[in-house]
């Protein structure tokens, strides 16, 4: 059993329509309020009165949720075969940092990486992008008053960052960084037509970049989603739990995270940046030994080709080693590419509350990590999380 000190790279909050709608300006107040409603024994989330179809049996009457850790149990019920699955009260610990502290001091973990849950779906239903930055704004404040983003240097929460408006990204990354962000979250995909590592958007990067803040990719729609889905005559924005496979395969995952990292290790956004760090989380892990060996390919066939903002001085694998950090399914084959790899990018992540996580860091250990050599248990456990968000004693010195 593993014994040593642990950082969950993977954690978030459930938040409330309250939580969200409490900070949402006019105009956008009275035409994108967010609000949950109970239909049909279930509370999906509406914005403007329109219902997001994304997660909508993600919360239930009387702000139940899904229990903690049961994803195969419920799926099962999704699909009319576990009728005996019961939704669980939200906790203190989900409701407040107090609560979460108090909970990581029982599972032994010294710091983890909090990222929304509702906002993950509602953002991509909001096409307007006045609106869609102002519920963003929104969320933020609500995350700053409520969590705080340094929380006693346990909980680094991860608000949201869109790099729609350019002046106003450099404006909440500034609000960001000005109240203690150590990480921010980030949609995946271009941006009107361009790279998020276009020059353009370096006024955002810049200060990412000398205010040290990881810059995290979680698993949800990507901007680029939307169209590409209508394109292959799929919905743009499905229920997860019932999408279709082609969507599940090409619209989440895999297929965006590994189009944006390689965007902007070819971009040579960190020639540029050499501090930035990137975590990619739910986005699993098993594409990545591939994807190394096709980007290192790439770059060799494109020696003589055209690169937008220079060639790379290194290897885009040996790049990719240096600044990205991957958090794995505990159900992956962990193990097998640690093998093939090394152990120095991995992170352990819990999802923690949400059901298609694990409860407990030692749950993760026992899928993904046991037999593993002890060095690189401690790598994926604490240390490659700690390396990009030091405490703050350590960022000191």
């Amino acid at each position: 059993m593993y014994r040593g000190p642990v950082f969950d790279a993977d954690n978030h909050v459930v938040e409330t329509a309250e939580n969200m709608s409490r900070r949402i300006e006019e105009p956008y107040r009275t035409t994108h309020l967010i609000e949950s409603r109970e239909e049909n024994g279930v509370c999906p989330w509406f914005v403007g009165g329109e219902k997001c179809v994304i997660r909508e049996q993600s919360n239930k009457p009387g702000g139940l949720i899904p229990r903690p850790g049961s994803i195969k149990e419920f799926i099962k019920w999704m699909a009319g075969e576990n009728p005996d699955y019961r939704y669980v009260p939200v906790g203190v610990d989900i409701k407040t940092p107090e609560g979460r502290v108090a909970r990581m001091d029982q599972m032994g973990v010294e710091a983890s990486i909090i990222f929304p849950s509702e906002f993950l779906a509602i953002w991509p239903t909001v096409e307007e992008t006045g609106a869609r930055l102002a519920l963003g704004h929104a969320f933020n404040r609500w995350f700053a008053e409520d969590w705080g983003f340094d929380y006693k240097d346990r909980l680094y929460t991860a608000p949201f960052l869109m790099l729609d408006d350019l002046d106003l990204a450099v404006k909440e990354a500034e609000f960001l960084i000005r109240n203690g962000a150590r990480v921010v979250t980030m949609p995946v995909g271009p941006i009107d037509r361009k790279s998020p590592a276009d020059p353009y958007f370096d006024p955002v990067w810049s200060r990412l970049n000398e205010a040290g803040v990881t810059v995290a990719f979680h698993l949800g729609e990507s901007t680029g989603t939307q169209d590409f889905m209508r394109a292959w005559g799929e919905k743009p924005t499905s229920n997860r739990l019932k999408a279709s496979a082609f969507y599940l395969m090409h619209g989440y995952g895999e297929a965006p995270i590994m189009h944006m990292i390689s965007s902007l290790i070819f971009y040579n956004l960190f020639e540029r940046f050499p501090r930035l760090h990137l975590l990619s989380v739910e986005n699993g892990c098993g594409w990545v030994a591939s994807f190394l060996k096709h980007m290192d390919k790439s770059r060799a066939l494109a020696r003589a080709g055209y690169w937008p903002c220079g060639p790379l001085k290194a290897k885009p694998s040996q790049i990719f080693a240096r600044h990205v950090r991957v958090v794995p399914f505990p159900e992956e084959d962990v193990r097998g590419l640690v093998q093939q790899v090394g152990a120095d990018f991995l992170c352990m992540g819990t999802d923690y509350p949400h059901p298609e996580g694990v409860l407990t860091p030692t749950e993760f250990y026992d899928l993904a990590l046991a037999e593993l050599p002890a060095e690189d248990v401690e790598k994926i456990m604490y240390r490659n999380a700690r390396d990009i968000i030091p405490a703050r004693a350590t960022a000191v010195a």
